[in-house]
């Protein structure tokens, strides 16, 4: 089966990736947040791995109680030293943190007033020799809202090594790096920078080299996973409210079939309490229960309907997702190869000769329609003529005598003129006279007295001018 990521911005497929072959694995999850939507983990504790989730948060913390019981779930803050601290959460969000400054940006940008209180403050290499002495760590996610330095300064690397740690390196909820100090605590320690997502860097330890090669390329088809459709992230926003409509639908097609059980139960209590009241029984009972059955028989087939309508909503909606997460893994693939392209030093360096061969590509059309404005008059002037008309078609048509054949069979083949074997248009004209235009034709009559003559007229003189030199030759 496809692995199943729930992580915000794939992490989890990167980590599943390098380490999949792990059998029972352990983490730890600093600033673990909801234990499903946006989760890193969720993922890994389905197939069977544990670890320690950090979080602060009363909110978080309770759920994760709920639906992580084989994890350990430790409700304080992970930091520097052990301590209390001051602590802002901001309900209903992950942007809790211990940063005040931070706390005072998200409350301008988003309107909420961040709730203060004190929180225990351990160190991680605290929290590890309390719970988890001597166990391989195979990854440790820290995601702290701007507070990961002091984290990183709260673990002895010299006991605890993790093989992969993925860090938060943007400015919380921007875009814009900043790991500068991060990284530098994370060299001291022996680590190496193998990956960055656009939100997190991956670091992996000395004492494990050979999962490098997993953190090469970015998420793609090739990995074999499918989208939860519970993350925040904009890319599964309208598959969500897609499947959101359809499930609107079966509930209301629900109630309608509700409604509808509910009308036959009644219908079938009345007729009991007619029969009842009246004691019909034999050929009575029977005149009450014909037409009792035949509304019956209307009810279970709108019953019947309503069900193939709910299954095909059910069928249109699992479709969808399926479409959805498809395209969701193509698109990001070639987004991120079109991103890497772009940004390689071979793209860059071959710039000026896309730029000249683009302006030579425009200044060949310029000099292309330039030619065929300067021509276009004097070529039409000179075809109107008869006599230079005459002389260049007649030479064409003794040179090429498949020319007349191919305007005559075409002629023939639209209706414009009967195979009289005697002109392409079936009437000759003559200097002076009306032309009677042929079916087919859009030619209204009119006299030809002037030195300006119609193609249709040219070709006509020139087809037997040959005809005639073919006879006398």
């Amino acid at each position: 089966m496809p692995f199943v990521s729930y992580a915000q911005n794939f992490e989890d497929v990167m980590l599943w990736r390098a380490l999949q072959s792990v059998q029972n694995g352990f983490y730890i999850d600093v600033g673990a947040c909801d234990p499903d939507v946006d989760s890193v983990t969720r993922s890994f504790y389905e197939t069977g791995w544990s670890g320690i989730n950090i979080e602060p948060v009363t909110q978080w913390y309770e759920r994760l109680q709920q639906k992580r019981p084989l994890d350990l779930n430790l409700q304080v803050a992970a930091g520097e030293r052990n301590e209390q601290i001051q602590f802002y959460e901001i309900p209903n969000t992950g942007l809790s943190t211990s940063d005040r400054a931070t706390a005072l940006r998200h409350e301008r940008e988003r309107g909420v007033a961040a709730i203060a209180h004190t929180v225990p403050v351990y160190t991680v290499t605290e929290i590890c020799e309390q719970h988890c002495k001597d166990r391989t760590i195979h990854f440790m996610k820290i995601d702290v809202e701007g507070a990961e330095e002091s984290v990183l300064k709260g673990i002895d690397f010299s006991r605890i090594r993790p093989w992969v740690i993925l860090i938060e390196s943007t400015i919380p909820n921007r875009p814009t790096e900043d790991f500068s100090r991060c990284s530098e605590l994370l060299d001291a320690a022996g680590y190496h920078f193998v990956y960055f997502d656009g939100l997190n860097r991956f670091y992996l330890s000395p004492e494990h080299p050979e999962l490098g090669d997993h953190f090469k390329v970015p998420p793609n088809v090739f990995d074999d996973f499918t989208l939860s459709g519970t993350g925040t992230s904009s890319f599964v926003y309208l598959q969500n409210e897609r499947i959101s409509a359809l499930e609107r639908q079966l509930l209301a097609l629900d109630r309608e079939l509700l409604a509808l059980k509910e009308c036959k139960q009644e219908y079938e209590l009345i007729l009991r309490q007619i029969v009842d009241d009246t004691g019909m029984t034999g050929a009575g009972h029977l005149f009450l229960a014909g037409p009792a059955a035949g509304e019956n028989r209307i009810v279970e087939q709108q019953l019947a309907q309503i069900r193939a309508r709910v299954r095909g909503v059910c069928d249109e909606r699992d479709q969808l997702r399926q479409e959805f997460e498809r395209a969701v893994v193509d698109g990001r693939y070639w987004q991120l190869k079109t991103e890497t392209l772009m940004s390689s030093l071979s793209w860059k360096l071959t710039g000026p000769v896309r730029a000249v061969a683009n302006a030579l590509a425009k200044g060949g059309e310029l000099g292309k329609r330039g030619f065929v404005e300067a021509t276009h008059y004097p070529l039409r002037l000179a075809l109107a003529n008869p006599i230079f008309a005459a002389k260049v078609t007649d030479y064409l048509l003794k040179r090429f005598p498949g020319i007349h054949r191919f305007l005559r069979d075409r002629a023939v083949a639209i209706g414009s003129m009967q195979d009289t074997q005697i002109s392409l248009y079936g009437k000759r004209h003559r200097q002076g006279s009306e032309t009677q235009t042929p079916p087919g034709v859009l030619l209204s009559p009119e006299r030809y007295e002037t030195n300006l003559i119609p193609t249709e007229v040219l070709i006509d003189r020139l087809y037997h001018k040959v005809q005639k030199d073919r006879a006398s030759a």
